[in-house]
């Protein structure tokens, strides 16, 4: 706790909430992040979560906002992720995220989003907060939030599967690659954070000499091969 409080005195970067921080509350804190973000950041178009373990080209992100909004894109109440559709509920006791029948009874989940990275417009910070309230509790927080509570208040989900890599040994090669680099926003790194550091310093580059001769060449060539 007193490390806590010291990184908070000396950077004011901790939110805190009154509950246990493990896996099984994770739901709890989807909600409390989406309680402040609608309290402090209104003045953002856009919110983007993200777990630890991914790896996020934010130029391709910002292009891609960019886009939305130049052609006057952007919806409100709107996700925008990688969809997961008539997927069943996991009843094997083996698997970890086991449901019982009293747990949760249907069969199949709603359309809900990849947890890994998701974007929301920014109404939809409050009004998913708001709906919590009122939607029985499921401990599996992206079926919960984009799931459950994004079906009671009739979101609009935009397909982004193509922009995602979920599988480790492709993340290296789809973002260093010049024929996809700017189709790679999301990728999935479970262990390996000296690949992570090696793909962003690539990142940074491949931005930073993006509008150079050499790379327009380059780009050139490879589209050709």
């Amino acid at each position: 706790m007193q490390a806590v409080k010291f990184e908070n005195d000396l950077y004011q970067d901790i939110v805190q909430e009154d509950f246990l921080d493990s896996y099984r509350n994770l739901t709890y804190k989807a909600v409390m992040a989406l309680k402040w973000i609608s309290t402090y950041c209104s003045q953002a178009s856009y919110i983007l979560k993200t777990d630890d373990d991914m790896i996020v080209n934010t130029f391709t992100l910002l292009k891609h906002l960019k886009f939305l909004d130049s052609y006057q894109m952007k919806q409100n109440n709107s996700i925008f992720c990688q969809i997961y559709e008539s997927v069943s509920v996991f009843r094997n006791k083996n698997i970890k995220w086991y449901l019982s029948e009293k747990e949760y009874p249907p069969k199949k989940f709603p359309p809900f989003c990849s947890g890994s990275a998701f974007i929301l417009t920014n109404d939809l910070a409050k009004t998913i907060y708001n709906m919590s309230l009122y939607v029985p509790f499921l401990w599996i927080d992206d079926v919960y939030i984009t799931g459950l509570v994004a079906q009671a208040v009739n979101v609009t989900f935009n397909q982004l599967k193509s922009l995602y890599t979920l599988k480790d040994d492709l993340v290296y090669r789809r973002f260093t690659a010049l024929q996809s680099f700017y189709s790679a926003m999301f990728g999935h790194l479970s262990n390996s954070l000296s690949i992570k550091r090696k793909i962003w310093q690539h990142i940074l580059t491949m931005h930073t000499h993006s509008n150079s001769e050499q790379y327009k060449a380059m780009t050139l060539d490879a589209n050709k091969n």
